[in-house]
Parts: C-alpha cells; sequence; structure tokens
C-alpha cells in the first residue's frame, strides 16, 4: 500500500514548493555572507564573471582569437576594426586582444579547475589515508613527500614539461604534481589532531570500523580545509600556467593562454605597444585576487575553530 504522504510529497506542486524554499534559504545565505564578508562577496563576484566569460567566450569575443587584421598592427585601444571596435588594442600581428584576452580565461579555467580537482582531491585522499594508517606506511609516503618539498612546485613543473612537451594537459599533469606534496602535508597535520581528538577514540572504544571513522568524522572536518585549498590553488594553478606559458613550455603558441600573451608582448615593442602586455597581467591579478579573497572568506565560514569570529 502507497503511504498517502510520500504519494503527495512526490508530486508537481510539493517538488516546486521545496525547490522554491532551498532557493530562499540559499539566496538569503548568500546575502548573510556578503554582509559578512564583502570581500570575500567581492572575490565571489569575480570568480562567477570568470565562469561567465569562459563559458560565453564563443559569443562575447567580437573577432576569433586566431584572425589577423594587417592594416591593424598594435592598434590602440578603441581603435576601430573592419567589423567592431578593438576595444583593447591589437597585438603584433594584428589580433583582437579583448578577444584572445576572453578566449584566455577559458584556457585559465580549464587548467585551474582541472588541475584543483585531480591534485586536491587525491592529496587530500591520501593525506588521510596515509596519515590514519600511520606507522610504516604513513613514514614511507611522508618520505616520498619530503622530496617533492625539497622542490619548489614551479621547478617540479617546468621538469615534468621539458619531459612531456609543451600540451595544456601535460600542464595539468605538471600543476598536479607539484601540489600534491603542500597538499598531503597540510591534510596530514590536521589528521594528526583529529585522531586524538575525545570523539574519534569514542568511536574506536564503541567498535566503529576505521572505514565509518574515517568517512563519518575525520573527513568532513578536513573539508573547511579542502575547500580552502581549492580556491587557493585556482589562483596558484593560473599563475603556474601562466608562468610555464611565460617561459615557452606551458601551452602551445597557437592556444591563447594569458601566460602566453605575456611572452608575447615581452618580445614585441612593449614600450610602444604597452597594452598587449598590461591587459592579460591585470586580468591574471584579478583572477588570483579574487579566488584569494574568496577562499580567506569561507575559510572564516566553514572552519569550525574560526565560525563565529569577525
Amino acid at each position: 500500500m502507497i503511504d498517502q504522504d510520500t504519494l503527495g510529497a512526490s508530486t508537481p506542486s510539493n517538488r516546486g514548493a521545496l525547490l522554491l524554499t532551498q532557493t530562499v534559504r540559499s539566496t538569503r545565505w548568500v546575502v548573510t555572507f556578503s554582509r559578512r564578508k564583502p570581500l570575500g562577496a567581492i572575490g565571489g563576484i569575480i570568480t562567477v564573471i570568470l565562469f561567465v566569460v569562459a563559458i560565453l567566450s564563443p559569443v562575447i569575443a567580437p573577432y576569433d582569437e586566431r584572425d589577423t587584421h594587417g592594416d591593424y598592427v598594435h592598434a590602440p585601444p578603441g581603435s576601430p576594426g573592419p567589423e567592431a571596435r578593438f576595444l583593447l588594442g591589437t597585438d603584433a600581428l594584428g589580433r583582437d586582444v579583448f578577444s584572445r584576452l576572453v578566449v584566455g580565461a577559458r584556457i585559465s579555467l580549464y587548467v585551474g579547475v582541472g588541475s584543483v580537482l585531480v591534485g586536491i582531491t587525491a592529496g587530500f585522499v591520501l593525506g588521510i589515508a596515509s596519515t590514519y594508517a600511520g606507522g610504516k606506511i604513513d613514514m614511507t609516503f611522508q618520505r616520498f613527500v619530503d622530496a617533492l618539498m625539497a622542490l619548489p612546485g614551479l621547478i617540479i613543473a617546468l621538469a615534468i614539461m621539458a619531459v612531456l612537451g609543451p600540451s595544456l594537459n601535460n600542464v595539468i599533469i605538471a600543476i598536479v604534481i607539484g601540489m600534491l606534496a603542500p597538499v598531503v602535508r597540510t591534510i596530514r597535520s590536521q589528521v594528526l589532531s583529529l585522531k586524538e581528538l575525545d570523539y574519534i577514540l569514542a568511536a574506536r572504544a564503541i567498535g566503529a570500523s576505521s572505514k565509518r571513522i574515517v568517512f563519518w568524522h575525520i573527513a568532513p572536518n578536513c573539508f573547511a580545509t579542502y575547500l580552502i585549498m581549492a580556491t587557493y590553488y585556482l589562483g596558484f594553478a593560473i599563475i603556474i600556467e601562466a608562468s610555464l606559458s611565460f617561459l615557452g613550455v606551458g601551452s602551445p603558441p597557437d592556444v591563447p593562454s594569458w601566460g602566453g600573451m605575456l611572452t608575447r608582448a615581452s618580445q614585441e615593442h612593449l614600450k610602444t605597444a604597452p597594452w598587449v602586455g598590461i591587459f592579460p597581467g591585470l586580468a591574471i591579478f584579478v583572477v588570483v585576487l579574487g579566488f584569494n579573497l574568496l577562499g580567506d572568506a569561507l575559510r572564516d565560514v566553514f572552519d569550525p575553530k574560526l565560525r563565529g569570529r569577525e
């Protein structure tokens, strides 16, 4: 026999009411978050703008990023073009800087999100598993982490790119390996403190399995750290990608990444056409600043140790 309450809960009107309630709660949370953390709200707005620009780049860009206009080489910002105005000027080949900047947002977001999803998640899982296991497993794994920590992430990424060659996917692999050690070390420090808390000891005393302790007690309490590192390393990944492209070992030359645009700007007449390098550098600065502001605010909101402080 079908429960009438269950049947009523599955009707379209009730589902719509539930969706409306969840939307109202989410809106209230966003408003409260914006009032408590205005800088975090600014970072969130910058992040949302980046996602919108990256998704709608084919619609926003007035020109194809590879189209050259020989009559408009190093045209200053606002110069009239054959179809529209060159809002941010053109480069040494007559390509529209604004169009390349918009398409470059998609490249930066692809590298940043891809490397964070893989690198932070892998470091999160490995850090919790090895630390909770302890003993020789943890000691052996931490020696490998120490070896990675001995070198800066950019140096590791450079070495990997020198072997694998220029490619966006190879850039993601290099960034993931470069960020793995500090992520594991950060998660390990938090798990070590959580393992000795009373509620973990109580769970062991009543016979809770290691799987339950890890997934129901330790991992949720590390989620705030995961979220903070994800927002921080989004900006870090964009900087590393731009650095690798600037050094000539990142994305291929035909890909309009922000770092590659800076490289070509430095090789061209930067004094006569400064806008070629100013706008990509400004885009990197604003996006990384937005991620850091959002990450700091989310840490203050979600971290139990900081919750309630203003």
